[in-house]
């Protein structure tokens, strides 16, 4: 997974969107994850991963 600090990911917001549509995107504040940028297609995955899950049980 990419890494950025929070400042890189402000000043470099558009190139970032651009990798998160590769491979997600960790966002640091103060050293720290705080968030992940990922594509639209990896939520939409995701979503439907969770509702299969909660259907099956």
């Amino acid at each position: 997974m990419e890494a950025l600090n929070a400042n890189e990911a402000k000043t470099h917001f558009g190139s970032m969107l651009l990798k998160a549509q590769k491979v997600p995107v960790q966002i640091n504040k103060n050293g720290k994850p705080v968030a992940v940028v990922f594509s639209m297609d990896e939520y939409k995955n995701i979503e439907s991963l969770k509702l299969r899950l909660l259907q099956s049980k």
